[in-house]
């Protein structure tokens, strides 16, 4: 500061450190510098999807919904159908079968609405009525809590046509067993 400054200052009653207002100044910046990057920080985690800022009307619920079967479930399960070809897979039954034992063999595959659409679709693909209906409740649970079946399934009925799938299905023992 210049001594014409000083003056004034001293005038008032108000005396200025140089050194440690740029202490203060630095401290300031530091502070600053960590709060800018909090708020970084948390944009880049709700663009990310990991954090979600907003709210939520006490009529809204929330739902944590668990993966169990992925991508490349559905993709063999969609295979096993058909789907990815213009013909239906020669082997459908046993792609489905040891895609069905695979899921069954997954920890949690219960509380996935993923897993438990394509097990109702193996049973019902093979005449199991009592498995139909055990993994039709299960879906309907889930639903009921906000969890639904991946949109990667490319014969993703709701849960009304597999109820009615289900009553229609004469079959009561598996094919096989009988």
């Amino acid at each position: 500061m210049g001594g014409e400054e000083t003056t004034k200052l001293e005038s008032l009653g108000v005396t200025v450190s140089p050194h440690k207002s740029s202490r203060h100044m630095s401290t300031l910046f530091l502070i600053g510098l960590g709060a800018m990057g909090v708020v970084v920080l948390i944009v880049a985690l709700s663009l990310g999807g990991i954090v979600y800022i907003g709210t939520k009307k006490p009529s809204q619920k929330t739902s944590v919904v668990t993966q169990v079967c992925g991508s490349n479930d559905v993709l063999e399960y969609n295979s096993a159908l058909g789907f990815d070809s213009d013909q239906g897979a020669a082997n459908a039954e046993q792609t489905l079968a040891a895609l069905a034992k695979s899921i069954k063999a997954k920890n949690g595959n219960e509380l996935d609405p993923t897993c438990q659409y394509i097990l109702w679709q193996y049973a019902y693909s093979i005449g199991d009525k009592q498995s139909q209906q055990t993994y039709l409740a299960k879906l309907t649970a889930l639903n009921s809590r906000g969890a639904y079946a991946s949109g990667q399934i490319k014969s993703l009925d709701d849960l009304d046509t597999l109820q009615t799938l289900t009553n229609e299905n004469k079959s009561v023992e598996v094919k096989g067993q009988g």
